[in-house]
């Protein structure tokens, strides 16, 4: 064969396998057209007051076109965004449109960036209908991908299409369709010997998928595999012969080769690192057969560096595990989806959970052995639902929860919201407003039953299905969740003083309920001074991050701010510290995963805030805390206790900080967990264990009556 004629086919067929190994993911093709009602697709944004848009009849290929025109001579540039989208393990994003300019001194910038790259293009002057394209390559770390014209000039310009598309690498694990219809695996034993053989298979199928390259390559589909291994697994007479079988399919997936480069040694406990995984099952298999627990150890030490499929290397995200499926065509799965969804869940908690040094081995073990047999028999939809609730309050862990699924199922439906604000007060469930006299109801109400159920019991029912960090913070959980239920009309047994009374109260629909429940936010200013010389700020309501200075300006010559922490921020407010900070202060550390090393749990670097501010705010600071000061309200409160001259006072906050990540069950069922451990820079916990106040006020039920807000009078005496 010609030599030239050899290269071109060579050249031919690797570009011909490229390209087999790309898939397309996003695809999105705008035109335009006269209907276009409103000018912009729903999911474009732009920002700029310097241009105005409209269809114009000038077309290329029979299409309409978007003019753009600066509405004034001198203008600001104007940038148009195309749709954001989420990065899913893509490589590569492409923008192109058509475009047609008409002056010679105008401009116009294609951009198109993510959250680690960007790449753009000019189109300067005149120039008739042409098409223009800009790519980027994505990354682990890309986490967003947004396409963007910016409009310097007064144009006028035309776009007649644009198109942007992702593409990504495809891995034989998305070949294999074997047990797309179910898992084949009808029933599986529970008794005793069954559990421990399934135990054994979970942990190791779990450590192998996200321990060898070869699995970590995405080369095979593990959900497959372990129905694969199942059959074999169950016939099994002992566990040395289950350690035996599996031996014999490591083997067989191929060896630990050169460019699998073996570590020296796995990361020890020291300053670097919060935690390290024991691996206590690891050296029981070593009684059990030495020969797979050589093979596993080297498994542990091997390169994972370049290879990983079925978690995501980037930054902290809430799409940490990319590529699991969430078989959702069956939303009650098969008895082996149910199992597989069970070893999934352990896992991820196993090696991607900060806290799981929290949770003891023997703890976590007796998770897995406690809930194969809940899993495998669960008997329908609902029940399994539950066990996903149930196993999450293993974690106590606020975040922790069965976020939602794709079907909401006809028992799960709550269409109705009591007009009540109610807390648990002195660990009784409590009236503490009527909500705009929409029921008969009064301030310091105990609720004793609800349809006839004692409440008591109704919170050890939650308890089984709301994960939390502690006694407090269930109870908040339980009094947020017993506002929505199934029915219009719900009975209540209350007791008002030494009466016991049977009041009915109508729920409202969501239309009704959430304007109520806004006005009720809005009606009070989220800062006003509560006395000539103390102000107050709530970050709720009618707050926004960008109001911050002019709070802060307001009260810069006050005696004390009270700040009242006790409600989610509505905006961001980590800024405050540039205000009562007198200089950059280390105040907070996080801790992730070691992406080469899953379950190794690693410090990172201190986290600063403030600035040299020689005018920062020098007059007393009290804070107002409880068990709704939560996740971004307690990394604030964790800030704020560097103050000069700060006060806390309440009771402990929730105990649950840090980012959220999340994952898919089978049967389309998503759950979250926090992803990233929360402390303060000198490594002291708040999870679990909460920040606690300098001074200890409870609410009362006596001071709800009154309606007295004890933690507000506390403060007003402290400054006195």
């Amino acid at each position: 064969m010609d030599k030239k004629l050899f290269l071109l086919l060579l050249c031919f067929f690797a570009l011909h396998i490229q390209a087999q190994n790309q898939k397309v993911t996003y695809q999105c093709h705008t035109v335009f057209s006269k209907s276009h009602n409103p000018i912009l697709p729903a999911d474009w944004n732009f920002n700029g007051e310097s241009h105005q848009f409209t269809i114009d009849s000038l077309n290329y290929n029979d299409y309409k076109s978007l003019r753009i025109n600066g509405v004034q001579d001198s203008i600001k540039p104007s940038v148009l965004s195309l749709t954001t989208l989420p990065v899913n393990r893509e490589n590569k994003a492409t923008f192109s449109m058509k475009v047609k300019t008409k002056s010679d001194n105008d401009s116009l910038l294609m951009v198109i960036s993510a959250m680690d790259t960007m790449a753009m293009q000019w189109i300067k002057g005149a120039s008739e209908w042409k098409e223009y394209r800009v790519s980027i390559p994505l990354s682990n770390n890309s986490q967003l991908m947004i396409p963007q014209v910016m409009f310097p000039g007064t144009g006028p310009y035309w776009i007649s299409e644009t198109t942007v598309e992702m593409t990504k690498k495809t891995f034989p694990a998305e070949n294999d369709h074997e047990f797309d219809s179910g898992s084949s695996i009808g029933s599986i034993p529970t008794n005793k010997s069954s559990i421990e053989k399934l135990v054994l298979l979970g942990k190791i199928w779990g450590f192998l998928k996200y321990y060898h390259p070869i699995v970590c390559n995405g080369q095979y589909n593990w959900d497959y595999e372990l129905f694969r291994w199942l059959p074999d697994v169950l016939r099994s007479s002992s566990n040395k012969e289950v350690c035996e079988f599996l031996l014999k399919r490591i083997k067989a997936m191929g060896a630990l080769n050169d460019m699998n480069k073996m570590k020296s040694n796995f990361p020890q406990s020291d300053s670097l690192y919060y935690s390290i995984p024991s691996f206590t099952w690891l050296d029981e298999i070593s009684h059990i057969y030495k020969p797979l627990y050589d093979l596993l150890s080297s498994i542990k030490l091997a390169d994972r560096s370049q290879t990983v499929y079925y978690y995501n290397k980037g930054l902290n995200s809430m799409n940490s595990f990319p590529t699991e499926a969430k078989y959702g065509e069956h939303l009650y799965p098969d008895a082996g989806y149910r199992l597989l969804a069970l070893f999934r869940y352990w896992n991820i908690i196993e090696y991607f959970y900060p806290y799981r040094k929290d949770i003891t081995d023997k703890t976590w073990n007796d998770v897995l052995y406690k809930f194969i047999p809940l899993f495998i028999n669960a008997e329908n939809t609902e029940e399994y639902r539950s066990m996903i609730d149930y196993l999450g309050t293993f974690l106590k862990d606020n975040h922790t929860s069965r976020q939602y699924s794709d079907s909401i199922l006809t028992s799960e439906k709550r269409t109705y919201y009591l007009p009540i604000f109610w807390d648990f007060v002195e660990k009784k469930l409590t009236v503490t407003d009527n909500f705009f006299g929409q029921s008969k109801l009064k301030r310091g109400d105990v609720i004793c039953e609800i349809n006839d159920v004692e409440v008591d019991e109704i919170v050890k029912q939650y308890a089984k299905v709301i994960s939390a960090s502690n006694e407090q913070s269930l109870l908040y959980a339980v009094s947020l969740d017993l506002i929505q239920q199934k029915d219009s009309v719900i009975k209540l047994n209350i007791r008002r003083k030494n009466k016991e009374l049977k009041i009915p109260i109508s729920g409202l629909t969501s239309e009704q309920y959430f304007p109520l429940k806004s006005k009720s936010l809005s009606e009070d200013t989220y800062y006003k001074w509560v006395t000539d010389s103390v102000g107050y700020f709530s970050p709720i309501g009618q707050y926004r991050s960008d109001s911050l200075s002019v709070v802060i300006n307001k009260f810069k010559d006050a005696k004390a701010i009270i700040l009242d922490m006790r409600n989610y921020p509505c905006d961001l407010l980590y800024h405050i510290a540039d205000y009562l900070l007198p200089h950059r202060i280390g105040c907070t550390r996080t801790t992730s995963v070691d992406p080469n090393y899953p379950g190794c749990i690693k410090w990172n670097d201190i986290q600063y805030f403030g600035n040299e501010n020689p005018s920062y705010y020098k007059g007393k600071i009290i804070v107002l805390i409880n068990e709704k000061t939560v996740s971004m309200g307690e990394s604030i409160v964790a800030i704020l206790r560097h103050c000069p001259d700060v006060i806390l006072v309440g009771s402990p906050t929730a105990g649950s900080d840090g980012p959220i990540s999340t994952f898919v069950l089978p049967g389309a069922v998503y759950v979250r967990f926090t992803g990233e451990g929360f402390y303060y820079a000198d490594k002291k916990a708040i999870q679990n264990t909460g920040i606690h106040p300098d001074i200890n006020v409870c609410i009362t039920r006596r001071g709800i009556e009154l309606n007295i807000d004890e933690l507000l009078q506390k403060a007003l005496e402290i400054v006195k």
